[in-house]
């Protein structure tokens, strides 16, 4: 008797009558993670991206800044 009613329900999910929305709610929820994960990821690697530019243009405005205290102090001395 218990090999007829595991037949029965390979039979009933073979023919859908047995419910699919735990399924579809786990496909959802788990494709929820991963979008907010790749979100996160690509936020991550953007402002890793900014950072580093900002960075360059700060180290190029202080050379700037380093030449032109050079140059009014070599006007200065003439």
């Amino acid at each position: 008797m218990g090999a007829d009613l595991s037949l029965n329900i390979f039979i009933e999910r073979a023919s859908g009558r047995v419910s699919e929305l735990p399924l579809v709610m786990a496909i959802a929820v788990t494709a929820f993670i991963c979008g907010v994960w790749l979100s996160a990821v690509i936020a991550t690697a953007a402002l890793s991206h900014l950072q580093r530019h900002m960075q360059k243009q700060v180290r190029r405005w202080q050379q700037r800044a380093v030449r032109a205290e050079h140059a009014v102090k070599n006007r200065e001395s003439d």
